[in-house]
């Protein structure tokens, strides 16, 4: 409506009151689910295999779906982010694409998946997440609804039994994040890594360090001289 005003459509905008913010979603995978959600996808048909690129992907990166999607390896471009596997850089956005409030920085690439995409490239694999003929993922909806389904029954024939039933790819996300606080690293580091604001790590994700208001209780806990 404002730009409607500024662009001579409107005389004025009415004043809009906004609902409450919702508080942050913190789902995230615990170790078995990741575990069994990426044997699910290994598992389904030739047209599904992809999402386990993804899922491998998104754990190690914390990528946002769409980003990973797009990402191709050792192919700079204007429209889409890359992977380059001899320097061990990710580069989440293209050259040409413009600066958002969905924070996309250039991030070192964890040695496992630097390893996993190298030796795909020397295979042929043009982007990180492809279909089976070495095409673009367009969408995963199909393949993550049955690999939500398929682990669930693989886990309960192995005697576990896990719900994945709330989550969606964006779960991939949290994880990562979730798991990097719970294993110790610098707040701000990861911030700058997952391209996550200061207020959305201490609200969302600070909790899950290890450290996280170490210093006060230890103040609380010491006894008076």
């Amino acid at each position: 409506m404002n730009h409607c005003v500024r662009e001579g459509h409107l005389l004025s905008a009415p004043k809009v009151t906004l609902p409450e913010k919702p508080r942050a979603r913190e789902r995230w995978l615990t170790q078995e689910e990741a575990y069994w959600l990426l044997r699910a996808a290994r598992n389904l048909r030739r047209d599904g295999r992809h999402l386990a690129w993804f899922i491998v992907a998104g754990l190690y990166t914390g990528t946002r779906k769409t980003a990973l999607l797009g990402l191709r390896i050792n192919q700079p471009g204007t429209d889409a982010g890359w992977v380059d596997t001899e320097r061990g850089v990710l580069y989440r956005a293209g050259s040409g694409k413009r600066e958002t409030n969905k924070r996309q920085p250039s991030v070192r690439l964890p040695r496992q998946l630097r390893a996993l995409l190298a030796a795909g490239a020397r295979s042929g694999r043009r982007f990180v997440v492809q279909t089976s003929e070495g095409n673009r993922v367009a969408d995963l909806k199909k393949a993550w609804a049955g690999a939500v389904v398929k682990a669930a029954e693989m886990a309960s024939r192995a005697g576990r039994e896990i719900d994945l039933s709330d989550t969606t790819p964006h779960v991939l996300r949290h994880t990562a994040i979730t798991r990097a606080m719970q294993r110790g690293a610098d707040m701000w580091e990861a911030g700058g890594v997952f391209g996550v604001s200061r207020e959305t790590m201490e609200e969302v994700y600070a909790h899950h360090h290890p450290d996280h208001q170490a210093s006060a209780v230890e103040a609380m806990e010491r006894r008076r001289k």
